[in-house]
């Protein structure tokens, strides 16, 4: 047997044991403990600062559903819409073109009582 050679026996572990020198024990109670006040505010500001990006994040996220469930509606509007013009001139060639220019009379109809209404409630708020 060579010299670096440990035999474990109930005497050598024993012997180890009275060998060693006791480390005091640390318990976990007294793990990091934030020592000033200073580092103590600092964390408390950090942790709010975090608090308030992360309901900023689900704000944004919210938001952004929220405009895509818009713009997914709009899209689907627009397409019936632009199916309906569509299926008239299928089924009615020699009226379509009649339906047609009614239905800009009548959206160029709208679009210039909504602007004659907003011109005069700005003509209102100016008096």
């Amino acid at each position: 047997m060579s010299e670096n050679t440990v035999i474990n026996t109930p005497e050598t572990k024993i012997e180890q044991a009275e060998n060693k020198v006791e480390q005091p024990i640390v318990s976990q109670e007294a793990a990091p403990e934030i020592k000033s006040e200073e580092n103590k505010n600092n964390w408390k500001a950090f942790r709010e600062q975090r608090e308030i990006e992360r309901k900023a994040r689900e704000a944004d996220d919210k938001r952004a559903q929220e405009k895509a469930a818009e713009a997914e509606a709009l899209k689907a509007a627009l397409e019936a819409l632009t199916s309906k013009p569509s299926n008239n001139r299928q089924t009615n060639d020699y009226g379509s073109d009649d339906i047609e220019e009614s239905e800009e009379a009548r959206i160029d109809k709208r679009v210039e009582l909504a602007m004659k209404q907003r011109e005069a409630i700005a003509e209102k708020q100016r008096q």
